[in-house]
C-alpha cells in the first residue's frame, strides 16, 4: 500500500499538472512550455488533472481519497477568497439606502416649486401651478403624491420607489411647518371682512368674489380653498336671476317658509358662523329629500349631499372637516348626545380624539357648519337645539 504524502507536496504537485499539459504525455509527465501560463485561480484544471491521473493508478486505494477531500475543501476555500477580492475590484455595488436618498433628493428638488405652507392645526399643504391655475392639496395626499410622482416621471423617466416618496414627503412637510407662512384653509366659502369668496370646485379652480360692489369670477384666488373627497363643482353663474324662479322648486306651506328657506341660504354663504338650523319636517311623501337635495346644491353639492345620523360625535365632525354643509336626513329622533353636538357645530365648537397610529398625538375637529336636517316627526325638541331654528 502506498502511503499517503503530506498535503503540502500534493498542493505543489496540484499547481504543476495542468489538466491539459497530461493528455500528450502517456506517463503522466507535464507539459513544462504550459506551467508559467496557468493562474493559481484556475486551480479546478490542475484538481481535474491530478484526480484523473489518481484514478488511473493503483495509489487510489491507499491513503489518496482522504487527501483528494482535503485538496477539494483548499480548493473550494482559496476559489471563493479569491473570487470575492476580484468580484469587488471589478465592481461597486450601491446600496439600496443609496439609492432611495437619491430618488429622494431629487423628488424634493422636483416639489421647489410648489409653494409650502400650513395651517393652524399644524397640518401641512402645497400650492402648485397646474395647467395654467393654481390647486391645493395637503402634502402627503392621494392626488400631491400623484403629482410628484409624475413629475419624478418626466425628470428622470423612471418611478421612485416608496421609500424614497415617503422620505420625500417628510421633508416637504418640514418645510411647510418650518419654513412655510400660516394660512387659513377652507371648503367652499371663506371670506374678510369686506368680501366672500365661494368655490366653484370646477377644474379651472375658479371662484366668486362677492362684496359691496357686486360679484365676479376669478380665475386664480388668492384664497386656499380645500377639495376633500365628493365636492362637486357649482355651475357658472350668471346675472338676470331672481329668487321668484326657485319658489316653484320649494313645497312648502306659505311664502313665510319660504322667506325662512331663503333666510337660512343667505346665513349659510357667510364665511363664518353661528349658522341657523334649518329642520324640515312633514309626512312621509312630502318631499321633504327632495327639497333638503335641492337646498344644499345651491350651496354645497357633494355626491353624499344627504347622510344618515352619525354614530358619534367624531363621525360629525368629521363630516364637518369636509363640507361646508352638515345635511342629514330620514332622522326618527335626535339623541341628547347629538343635539349637543349640533348646537357645538352650528354656533362653533371643537372635538379632539387620539390620532391613529401614535401615542399621544391628538387629533382637533374644530369649525362652525350650516346645518340640515329632515324628518317625519318634530326633530328639535330640546331648548338649546330649538334656540338655533
Amino acid at each position: 500500500m502506498i502511503p499517503a504524502p503530506p498535503a503540502a507536496l500534493l498542493y505543489s504537485v496540484v499547481l504543476c499538472f495542468p489538466k491539459d499539459a497530461i493528455t500528450d504525455n502517456k506517463s503522466g509527465l507535464p507539459n513544462n512550455a504550459t506551467l508559467a501560463s496557468k493562474n493559481p485561480l484556475d486551480m479546478r484544471e490542475h484538481v481535474g488533472g491530478v484526480f484523473d491521473l489518481l484514478s488511473q493508478s493503483s495509489a487510489r486505494q491507499s491513503g489518496f481519497k482522504g487527501t483528494r477531500c482535503i485538496m477539494d475543501k483548499q480548493y473550494k476555500s482559496s476559489r471563493t477568497k479569491a473570487q470575492t477580492v476580484q468580484d469587488r475590484q471589478n465592481s461597486t455595488p450601491r446600496r439600496e439606502s443609496e439609492k432611495g436618498d437619491s430618488q429622494a433628493t431629487t423628488l424634493v428638488s422636483l416639489a421647489a416649486s410648489a409653494e409650502k405652507f400650513h395651517d393652524g392645526g399644524g397640518e401641512a399643504y402645497a400650492r402648485i401651478d397646474q395647467d395654467g391655475h393654481r390647486e391645493v392639496w395637503r402634502i402627503g395626499s392621494k392626488a400631491f403624491k400623484n403629482w410628484l410622482q409624475r413629475k419624478y416621471w418626466m425628470a428622470t423617466n423612471t418611478a421612485p420607489n416608496s421609500q424614497a416618496l415617503q422620505d420625500a414627503i417628510g421633508v416637504l412637510r418640514g418645510q411647510a411647518c418650518y419654513e412655510g407662512p400660516l394660512r387659513e384653509t377652507a371648503v367652499r366659502i371663506s371670506g374678510t371682512d369686506d368680501c366672500i369668496w365661494i368655490d366653484l370646485a370646477n377644474e379651472e379652480w375658479q371662484a366668486i368674489r362677492i362684496d359691496a360692489n357686486g360679484w365676479q369670477v376669478v380665475d386664480n384666488p388668492d384664497v386656499t380653498f380645500l377639495r376633500p373627497r365628493g365636492v362637486l363643482p357649482l355651475p357658472t353663474p350668471v346675472r338676470g336671476g331672481s329668487l321668484d324662479e326657485l319658489r316653484e322648486f320649494i313645497n312648502v306651506s306659505d311664502d313665510a317658509d319660504f322667506m325662512l328657506i331663503i333666510a337660512w341660504l343667505v346665513a349659510a354663504l357667510r364665511p363664518r358662523g353661528p349658522y341657523p338650523v334649518l329642520s324640515i319636517n312633514g309626512e312621509q311623501g312630502s318631499a321633504k329629500t327632495t327639497l333638503c337635495r335641492i337646498v344644499r346644491s345651491l350651496i354645497d353639492p357633494n355626491k353624499a349631499g344627504l347622510r344618515s345620523a352619525p354614530k358619534d360625535e367624531r363621525d360629525l365632525m368629521i363630516a364637518g372637516s369636509n363640507g361646508h354643509i352638515v345635511a342629514l336626513e330620514n332622522l326618527s329622533k335626535i339623541p341628547d348626545w347629538l343635539s349637543d353636538a349640533l348646537c357645538r357645530l352650528s354656533t362653533g365648537g371643537g372635538f379632539g380624539t387620539r390620532e391613529l397610529f401614535s401615542d399621544g398625538e391628538e387629533k382637533l375637529f374644530e369649525g362652525q357648519r350650516p346645518v340640515l336636517l329632515n324628518g317625519i316627526t318634530e326633530l328639535c325638541t330640546r331648548s338649546d337645539l330649538c334656540k338655533r331654528r
